[in-house]
């Protein structure tokens, strides 16, 4: 997922979403109790977010906030995406 990330920060973004994909395919942490990485869909919307597209990154984010409630990340990174998105739009 840092690899998804990293591809983002340097401007490839279909490499940054084909890493993230790939990611989904792995088999979640022996420590998690969940069904799915969540975790992708946090470097999903970051994204998104690096790739200016706010509202996508707000989609993705409140599609996981929805589906895992307990996880206050998914509330922190919609807030970004909303600010950074205000703050482009001038």
């Amino acid at each position: 997922q840092e690899k998804a990330e990293i591809a983002a920060i340097l401007g490839d973004f279909d490499k940054a979403r084909e890493l993230s994909y790939q990611s989904g395919e792995i088999a979640p942490c022996i420590f998690c109790t969940y069904d799915e990485c969540k975790d992708r869909y946090l470097v999903d919307a970051r994204i998104e977010i690096i790739a200016g597209n706010y509202n996508k990154a707000i989609e993705i984010a409140m599609e996981a906030y929805k589906r895992w409630p307990d996880d206050d990340d998914f509330v922190i990174c919609m807030l970004d995406a909303k600010r950074l998105g205000c703050f482009a739009k001038k």
